[in-house]
């Protein structure tokens, strides 16, 4: 009887959000979930879950330590879109701020364009990032990870960045008119196709999965792209499945237009001139749950033996597709990272960002699957590289700073 009571009292407290009785039941259920020989520090006050503009809770095995000179930028937009930046290099991933309620998700006519860009909305989020993005990449084609690029894209002194993803990505970009100067023909490592110079796919680059670092710029930026499966939403089903084999002829107006095409783990290195061990950072973004099948988990092996992961960006998985499942053990057994930042567990369904009081989209059980990471990271043997679970707020800047030992120093700012 008091174990249900117990389990119940979490749940109201999770989901309706009192804030006393949340702290204190969060406390003692983060301990009994598997994880109770890590600390647990709570950077800020809840309010009321860990989604609210500022916040960011601290899950962590090691003590913080001082701060180096050399630092790595986190700033998260919402879904999987953030910028990485390490000085005036950075990367902008899966463009994203102009949320969309469902029945415009969902909505097949043609003839009314729910997939618009808030241009204005674009321009106060992204505007801020300064100096522009070195490179934009795709993880893969969903609305809710590329629908906002092209938007960015037009933003003052964006038009030459290069967008790595799919030919899917691609034949999206193809169906936007450019009104832009052409792009230098050397924009990126691999060839950019025949596009015709007034459509934004000439910006797209492939990105390469050939298996070795590729330099984006001045040897400062370098990235590695795997290949990976879009795990199902639900019952066996993968929404908006499928890849485009030939360019839209006008920009996309419904959900559908955004088929998934090819789904990818980016990695970056971001690097100094001095080439410093504790002032290199390796960042890894996994923007959908993902199966890891034995062609992937022998890639991202040898990844492995060859690459420390600083940080590992993981999607929440939806539709309770979290028991019995291998992800993000899947990953984390073979990747190892030093610290795991959670994302896409934003309620994007809620373009005013105010209605629902805890912010979680309601597909995503962010509680259950808090609690599996932390089982997760308890099964690895031998994972001493593990520091902290980063949960931030949409709006949250993370500042990481890397010591000699390679322990990393986490703070935060909001603006």
């Amino acid at each position: 009887m008091i174990a249900r009571q117990f389990h119940i009292n979490i749940l109201s407290c999770l989901r309706i959000a009192f804030h006393s009785c949340l702290i204190s039941t969060l406390l003692i259920a983060l301990f009994i979930s598997g994880c109770a020989r890590y600390d647990v520090i709570f950077e800020t006050v809840l309010d009321p879950v860990p989604v609210r503009t500022g916040n960011v809770i601290t899950i962590r095995k090691v003590a913080p330590t001082s701060p180096t000179v050399s630092t790595l930028v986190i700033n998260w937009f919402g879904t999987s879109s953030y910028e990485l930046r390490q000085g005036n290099t950075s990367v902008l991933t899966d463009p994203f701020v102009t949320y969309k309620y469902p029945h415009h998700v969902l909505s097949v006519n043609p003839f009314i364009n729910y997939m618009r860009s808030d241009p204005l909305l674009v321009r106060d989020r992204y505007g801020q990032i300064n100096p522009p993005p070195t490179a934009i990449f795709i993880g893969h084609s969903h609305y809710d990870h590329m629908m906002d690029t092209v938007a960015a894209l037009e933003l003052p002194n964006w038009n030459n960045i290069p967008v790595y993803g799919s030919p899917t990505s691609k034949h999206i970009l193809a169906g936007y008119t450019k009104n832009a100067p052409r792009v230098p023909s050397n924009l990126c490592q691999a060839s950019t196709g025949t596009s015709p110079g007034n459509k934004w796919s000439e910006n797209w680059c492939h990105s390469d999965t050939n298996g070795s670092w590729k330099n984006i710029y001045a040897n400062l930026l370098s990235y590695q792209s795997f290949e990976a499966t879009h795990a199902y939403h639900f019952a066996g089903i993968t929404l908006w499945d499928g890849k485009h084999n030939r360019d839209l002829r006008q920009p996309p107006r419904i959900t559908n237009d955004f088929l998934t095409g090819t789904t990818y783990i980016h990695f970056f290195k971001f690097e100094t001139p001095t080439g410093a061990a504790n002032e290199t950072f390796n960042v890894g973004i996994v923007g959908a749950a993902t199966e890891v099948d034995t062609m992937l988990q022998n890639k991202l092996q040898t990844f492995a033996n060859n690459n420390d992961v600083d940080v590992l960006i993981l999607c929440v998985p939806g539709w309770d597709n979290i028991e019995n499942e291998k992800y993000p053990g899947n990953l984390l057994e073979i990747l190892k990272p030093r610290v795991i930042v959670l994302t896409h567990y934003d309620n994007f369904f809620d373009p005013d960002r105010n209605v629902d009081p805890q912010r979680l989209v309601s597909t995503a059980d962010f509680n259950e699957f808090l609690n599996k990471l932390q089982k997760d990271i308890n099964a690895i043997s031998n994972y001493t590289q593990f520091e902290s679970i980063l949960i931030p707020g949409v709006g949250t800047k993370l500042y990481l700073n890397k010591q000699p030992s390679g322990t990393i120093n986490v703070s935060k700012l909001f603006k």
